[in-house]
């Protein structure tokens, strides 16, 4: 009997912490749940933009390098120090598209954001392959490229499962079978008629 004052509280506030979080998503730039769909369907704009930063990078393609000089090492650091403002303007630009798609409450121009990859993707093979020229031996030049194959295989299967995950969050919810369409079996109002 003493938790009842608690149980009558709960249920009153429930409708007004709903109404609040209503309030708090459009003042936050979009309707509730906004962060969810975004996760499923894409990165957001500042995971677009890290990742379109990170591409300055070139670890991954000088990882165990052989005879790899500390000369070389200071080239490809000045290689990448370079081509890293590059990606900084990319990667602001791209943000601003995103968000600014975001504000309007629509989706970015998939054309503008496939010139800016296509951009991104030519200043990347030039950067690579001005990495590639400071490398001296055949060995080195083989293990560059073997790390660039792998790294351009990762990123593809990074893209492929973005694809997925938006085509996921843009089909429409399947209803039916034996979901009892989220509504389980004894709960009032069950098609199975028990109150």
């Amino acid at each position: 009997m003493r938790s009842l004052p608690f149980v009558v509280l709960a249920l009153t506030l429930i409708p007004i912490i709903n109404a609040h979080a209503q309030r708090m998503g459009d003042e936050l730039g979009g309707p509730t749940g906004v962060g969810d769909q975004r996760q499923a369907g894409g990165p957001s704009s500042a995971d677009a933009e890290r990742r379109m930063r990170e591409r300055a990078s070139l670890g991954d393609a000088v990882k165990k390098l052989p005879d790899f000089t500390d000369a070389q090492k200071d080239s490809i650091k000045a290689i990448e120090k370079r081509y890293g403002e590059v990606f900084k303007t990319y990667g602001s630009a791209l943000r601003t598209q995103m968000d600014n798609a975001r504000a309007a409450r629509g989706q970015p121009d998939v054309r503008a954001m496939g010139m800016l990859r296509t951009s991104a993707d030519s200043a990347r093979d030039v950067e690579v392959k001005a990495a590639r020229a400071v490398l001296t031996s055949d060995a080195q030049r083989a293990k560059f490229d073997q790390n660039l194959v792998e790294m351009r295989e990762r990123e593809a299967k990074r893209e492929e499962d973005m694809r997925r995950r938006r085509a996921l969050a843009d089909a429409p919810p399947t209803t039916g079978g034996d979901l009892n369409n989220g509504a389980m079996a004894g709960s009032p109002g069950t098609p199975d008629g028990r109150p």
